[in-house]
């Protein structure tokens, strides 16, 4: 499997709606590329106990509730991709952009779609 960033857990679960959930932005909310994140082929990953659990070597396991109702408007962001579109997300915290800033030697922050957009 080819790791983008987008592309954590497609084929975990076999369950589509946590297909292209998280993804990476840089500190100014826009999406990382592939090539900016090709340390992701160091992660492994696996849903246990209803949790994305995510491996990488020398560092702690980090843990991603799946399921989680965000109400928590300081969450909510907008980023945008190269295209310029933008997308509604939910910011997954710092100890997710501390973990990925680590593994991908850069500041980065890990977002998922929000799943209370009506365009999602």
């Amino acid at each position: 499997m080819t790791i983008t960033p987008i592309c954590f857990a497609p084929a975990l679960a076999g369950d589509q709606k946590y297909h292209e959930q998280w993804f990476l932005v840089d500190t100014n909310n826009q999406r990382l590329t592939a090539e900016e994140c090709r340390a992701l082929e160091q992660v492994s990953m696996q849903i246990q106990f209803g949790q994305l659990q995510l491996r990488a070597p020398g560092m702690l396991r980090l843990e991603l509730l799946l399921d989680v109702i965000e109400d928590e408007d300081d969450l909510r962001c907008q980023a945008t991709d190269a295209t310029g579109a933008t997308v509604a997300a939910i910011d997954e915290g710092e100890l997710a952009a501390v973990w990925f800033s680590h593994v991908l030697d850069r500041p980065c922050k890990l977002l998922k779609k929000d799943p209370g957009h009506p365009d999602r």
